[in-house]
């Protein structure tokens, strides 16, 4: 009795073992079955379709297993099945003699992996049986072979500068994401990806420059596939050397940005540094990465102006204003020939650009007594008439600003604005009663101790909101451009 687990004989295949006999039971028991036709112990030969693991087929050939002697057919066509990574594939069955072969519909795949499986027992016509368990991977080639890259530039062991890119040709059109995901370079270098129309080019474009005097090696793994799905037939990979440096780095932009999501980003794809307003920065995007400790020292607002300089990433520097800028005044962003890339390159010359920011002064556009005189955007010294309504002369006044007030600004504004008297100099000052904003852009003040004008003399008060760089704010950052100073006048009952 012979052992067929690993047998190395061509066309066999492993199936479970028998527990060897002695010669004598062996020789004796074949006696008694020959003379009497009781036992027969031979297993049942076969051979298959795919042989070898690994087999590459035709994409339209048959697989088959073909028994040595006739057996139960329907009971050998019920352990025979192919797997794919999608599930079970499906067939058309057929006898040729003792061989029984299976059509895929529809054809295979070219580049997937397949599994011949025969797992079960088989019944031959003389009643003996036998098991089985074969297990076979396999895959499906093409008439025009597998796709591979055709050639590469760079060439192996190029020299080539630091913003060199990569060219791969392929023998035919390609599946562009299989590709794409199968492409790495090292050191690693994020690339952006380029196709020709009919994707038999791949331009792999590094986003940022690449390193002086490196080696780069890239490789595309055998992942990569066509566009029918065929794998690459092998892994590509190939290498060059980077140049020393020789180009300086320069300024590709500057404009408005804003800190927001946890980064920074221009405010929008073409604005200008004119629009810069209230709350922003001014970034400058460079052409390389450059070096960080040489970014603080080199970019600058002028005429001179409060902020701080910070180095984002490698290719950005943002200045963030700690004042906001007075508006319609010009200003210079300025960005020196210190500023060195990573190869020590300095900026061939100073950049600079001259803009004049968007922001606006903080304004009064309304003032007046509520249900009385009122004034739209009033000038410094503007006079208004107003009448004292009860006998403790009080009066209430309100002021709207062009800009809402946030919660802190609003409670300064409020102990700020003053109501004081002017002329003449025997007149009493009023005290302010209540302060309340109605609205974010609005303040209300009630005062009252006011004196009533009399046929000798009129009486004149003055409220002032301050101003300039010690005045009132709108929370971000607007100021008053001065002092705004309105006259009133009591008037006679």
């Amino acid at each position: 009795m012979s052992n067929w687990k690993n047998d190395p004989r061509p066309g066999r295949h492993s199936r479970p073992s028998r527990p060897a006999l002695p010669f004598a039971i062996v020789a004796a028991v074949s006696a008694l079955a020959s003379a009497c036709g009781l036992v027969d112990l031979r297993p049942i030969a076969c051979t298959t379709r795919p042989r070898a693991r690994n087999e590459v087929l035709p994409s339209d050939g048959a697989v088959w297993i073909e028994f040595g002697e006739e057996v139960y057919r329907p009971g050998a066509e019920r352990r025979l099945s192919i797997e794919s990574p999608a599930g079970a594939v499906s067939g058309d069955r057929s006898w040729d003699g003792n061989r029984l072969s299976l059509v895929p519909t529809p054809s295979w795949t070219p580049g997937v992996r397949y599994e011949f499986a025969f797992s079960g027992e088989v019944t031959a016509a003389t009643g003996r049986t036998d098991s089985f368990d074969i297990r076979i991977p396999f895959s499906a080639g093409r008439p025009s072979g597998a796709p591979s890259v055709a050639s590469h530039d760079p060439p192996d062991g190029a020299s080539v500068g630091t913003d060199a890119v990569l060219w791969l040709f392929f023998s035919e059109p390609m599946d562009r994401s299989a590709c794409e995901r199968a492409f790495s370079i090292s050191p690693p270098a994020d690339c952006d990806f380029e196709w020709s129309p009919d994707s038999t080019r791949l331009v792999a474009r590094p986003r940022k420059r690449l390193e002086p005097v490196r080696r780069y090696g890239w490789r595309l793994s055998a992942d990569a596939s066509a566009v029918d799905g065929a794998k690459l037939g092998a892994e590509a990979e190939g290498g060059f050397v980077t140049d020393a440096d020789g180009v300086p780095p320069s300024v590709l932009r500057a404009a408005p940005a804003l800190y927001s999501g946890g980064a920074w980003a221009f405010l929008s794809g073409t604005a200008d540094l004119a629009e810069l307003d209230v709350g922003q920065s001014a970034m400058v995007l460079f052409s390389e990465d450059v070096d960080t400790e040489t970014v603080r020292d080199s970019v600058r607002i002028e005429p001179s102006t409060r902020g701080i300089v910070e180095a984002i990433g490698g290719r950005a520097a943002v200045f963030r204003f700690e004042e906001t800028p007075e508006p319609g005044k010009q200003l210079e962003l300025v960005v020196a020939t210190s500023l060195k890339d990573r190869a020590g390159l300095p900026l061939r010359e100073e950049f600079r650009k001259a803009f004049v920011p968007s922001t606006q002064w903080l304004r009064v556009t309304d003032i007046g007594q509520q249900g009385g005189a009122s004034a739209h955007d009033p000038g410094d010294g503007r006079l208004l008439v107003f009448e004292a309504v009860d006998p403790n002369g009080e009066a209430t006044f309100f002021m709207r600003f062009s800009f809402p007030f946030g919660l802190a600004e609003r409670i300064d504004a409020s102990a700020r604005v003053s109501c004081e008297a002017f002329f003449p100099s025997s007149t009493l000052p009023p005290a302010t009663v209540a302060a309340s904003w109605p609205a974010a852009d609005e303040l209300v003040l009630c005062c009252s101790g006011f004196t009533e004008s009399d046929s000798l003399a009129a009486r004149f008060y003055r409220i002032t909101i301050p101003g300039g760089k010690a005045g009132i704010t709108d929370g971000n950052g607007r100021l008053m451009k001065d002092d705004l100073h309105i006259f009133i006048e009591e008037a006679n009952p």
